[in-house]
């Protein structure tokens, strides 16, 4: 029987039926996780909208948007492969391959954030232009880019340990 440990003492079984119930339990805070990082690219536009004082800046904004979810893609494409070999491990009560796979992930998370941070800054302004972004909006939307990228060891150590947290039927601590 496998057991997953919700908040507090209540363990809930999903080897029993009526599985529904605690399926649907288990993804709501999976989506409104995915509803908070949406609502991070909306506030940034509605900051910059308002506050910025240059007409520009939101389409800047919107034109680097692509390219940082692009790369965020791939950040949480990578982490599900992790989920997959923690969660078949935590299936299999494998504590030894659920702490490697687990430190691996971190350390992957880190190392790959810090690359892709670096090659990130260095290609902004190219993949921009690439892209096909206006000229008017090309060098505002480069530093956001870059602003973007800073954090980008921090955004892939946030979706790898979410998704070693939700192997192991933690979906509401991420």
């Amino acid at each position: 029987m496998i057991t997953l440990r919700s908040r507090g003492s209540k363990k809930i079984d999903f080897t029993s039926d009526g599985l529904f119930g605690k399926i649907f339990a288990f993804v709501i805070p999976i989506m409104l996780s995915g509803v908070l990082q949406t609502m991070y690219n909306i506030a940034d536009k509605i900051i910059v909208g308002k506050f910025s004082g240059d007409p520009l800046a939101l389409a800047a904004v919107g034109s680097a948007v692509p390219l940082c979810n692009f790369i965020t893609n791939i950040l949480i494409g990578t982490s599900t492969g992790v989920s997959v070999v923690v969660a078949k491990a935590y299936g299999a009560k494998d504590k030894g391959t659920i702490a490697r796979a687990t430190h691996t992930a971190i350390t992957f998370s880190v190392i790959s954030g810090i690359i892709l941070a670096v090659f990130g800054m260095l290609i902004s302004r190219q993949a921009l232009i690439l892209m096909g972004t206006k000229k008017e909006v090309l060098e505002s939307a480069a530093t956001y880019v870059i602003i973007i990228f800073a954090g980008m060891p921090a955004a892939a150590v946030y979706n790898f340990s979410s998704a070693v947290l939700r192997a192991s039927g933690d979906s509401q601590t991420p």
